[in-house]
């Protein structure tokens, strides 16, 4: 059933199931050459997990989640994020402190990059190193913070808000500018242990994130799912 969970998960995180799309137990089984009583053990712990739904009468889908879903998300990592920076802000570890340091130097060297190419904008080689860089700086404040507890609370909600958030393939220069400077405003202010700048800096982080995950979403449902033919459980992003 592992082999399976870990599959489905990696279609979902690939955006290769949808939000709204339909999950048939024998057409997964085949496709992933699992059984069917595994693939369907695997949805099972997917559903538990907030990942899946299942409609009376229609089978399981893909979470659709609302606009609520999304605020409450964020919100709820913000909290889990911003206990870490309390932590870091009594004691930043040195080899902490470098890390995140040279983690901002990399993102600054993509915004340079970006800035010579002649749309201005972060795609394709150059979006995944500033993904893979923006990831580690998050995740090195939940390893830094040394709490087990909240590092797996994270892993849960960081696998909800992939599966959930947006994809976009570009980002203009602006916005990559404008968020490799407030992740040095934040690495900063927990060096200095300077809690109120460090707590700004993430509520803005945060904010911006939030604005920009509904609104991609937002398009991302105006353009329709990508079905075979099933109804889906709901229109993705739902409003309510």
């Amino acid at each position: 059933m592992q082999v399976a969970y870990e599959r489905l998960k990696e279609k979902l995180l690939r955006d290769e199931l949808r939000p709204g799309d339909r999950l048939a137990n024998r057409q997964l089984g085949a496709e992933l050459g699992l059984s069917t009583v595994t693939v369907r053990e695997a949805i099972h712990r997917l559903t538990s997990e907030g990942l899946i739904e299942h409609v009376p009468n229609a089978g399981a889908f893909v979470r659709a989640p609302s606009v609520k879903d999304i605020r409450d998300l964020y919100e709820f990592r913000g909290a889990l994020e911003l206990l870490a920076v309390k932590t870091l802000c009594e004691h930043m570890p040195i080899h902490v402190a470098t890390e995140l340091q040279g983690i901002c130097d990399s993102m600054r060297d993509v915004c340079r990059e970006v800035a010579e190419l002649p749309d201005r904008r972060l795609r394709d080689d150059l979006l995944e190193r500033w993904n893979e860089f923006d990831r580690r700086f998050h995740e090195l404040l939940f390893e830094a913070a040394d709490n087990v507890w909240l590092r797996r609370s994270i892993a849960q909600v960081d696998l909800l808000a992939r599966v959930f958030g947006s994809k976009p393939r570009s980002f203009p220069y602006e916005d990559v500018a404008w968020t490799w400077k407030m992740h040095l405003r934040l690495a900063r202010a927990m060096r200095r242990r300077n809690l109120q700048a460090a707590s700004a800096a993430l509520v803005e982080h945060d904010r911006r994130g939030l604005e920009s995950s509904l609104a991609a979403a937002r398009a991302r449902r105006d353009r329709g799912p990508d079905s075979d033919g099933d109804a889906p459980a709901a229109d993705f992003l739902q409003d309510s």
